[in-house]
């Protein structure tokens, strides 16, 4: 709940963006995403470890901002999880260059206004590229499901005759909203 309330507040903040006039606003760069409380992901409780990357253009793919950063709201066997077990959701997002980081086309920049969400398939467990997004000009994002590995065993906990249902959530739903 507390995290669709947060999309909504993101979707809320992009939309002021996208029509507020060029000088009425300080466009934040890659690097404040990450790094300034004021404009970013810094001091949010529940991120942890948000990085802001200008990745330059080479070969076909376009220079484009890229952020990572870990979700991690609950954990412990009250949530479902193992005992000592901690949510850890990556997610990555691919941001085309606004006007603050050099992208043309006023303050969103090189952004054509749409999102595309790039999934991994099966029981994902890494976090994969958003060039196939921001070369077209989308925001993509990518996560690893809230796990590590390709196969299916984050399902169970230590003892083996026990649903890990708190990865279980993760995979299934958190990180799909995250």
């Amino acid at each position: 709940m507390r995290m669709q309330r947060r999309l909504v507040l993101w979707g809320i903040a992009l939309g002021t963006l996208a029509f507020a006039p060029a000088t009425a606003l300080a466009v934040p760069t890659c690097a404040q995403l990450a790094a300034d409380p004021a404009n970013g992901l810094a001091g949010n409780p529940i991120i942890l470890t948000p990085t802001a990357t200008l990745v330059p253009a080479a070969g076909s793919n376009a220079a484009y901002c890229r952020v990572d950063f870990v979700v991690s709201q609950h954990g412990g066997p009250e949530f479902g999880y193992a005992v000592g077990q901690q949510q850890h959701i990556t997610l990555r997002v691919g941001l085309p260059l606004n006007s603050a980081d050099g992208g043309t086309g006023g303050v969103q920049g090189a952004w054509n206004g749409k999102t595309r969400n790039l999934g991994g398939g099966g029981c994902v467990g890494s976090v994969g590229a958003v060039t196939g997004a921001t070369n077209t000009r989308y925001v993509g994002s990518s996560t690893d499901g809230g796990h590590t590995g390709g196969d299916c065993s984050f399902a169970l906990t230590p003892d083996p005759h026990k649903l890990n249902v708190g990865l279980l959530r993760d995979n299934s739903y958190d990180s799909i909203l995250a």
